[in-house]
């Protein structure tokens, strides 16, 4: 908007953060809209971040790279997990699917 000199809403602050929330309630009207979001912000993030990224794994096999991809999703859930405690239980149902020994556990 600012390369383009649309002034903003008038019932838009600046100084506070639009989060997604706001922007799925309408609350970013005129500033920014859902399909902006992900096309021109979050889009081009996941596919770097996701994809590009481990690209070079290829080179040694299309299991390296689809590991990587794996890794990339996964490590960040398995880190909010055990930041809010679900970890252990996410652990304990490991255990029962694979049919670890109780060591471990």
């Amino acid at each position: 908007m600012r390369n383009k000199n649309i002034p903003l809403p008038k019932n838009f602050d600046p100084q506070k953060p639009l989060t997604l929330g706001d922007l799925v309630a309408g609350e970013g009207k005129g500033v920014l809209s859902l399909g902006e979001l992900f096309t021109k912000v979050m889009g081009p993030y996941f596919i770097f971040r996701f994809f590009l990224l481990p690209l070079p794994l290829i080179v040694f096999g299309s299991a390296f790279y689809m590991n990587a991809i794996c890794n990339l999703f996964l490590v960040p859930l398995a880190a909010v997990g055990q930041e809010i405690g679900v970890w252990k239980g996410v652990e304990m149902w490991l255990g029962v699917v694979w049919k670890l020994p109780r060591s471990h556990r």
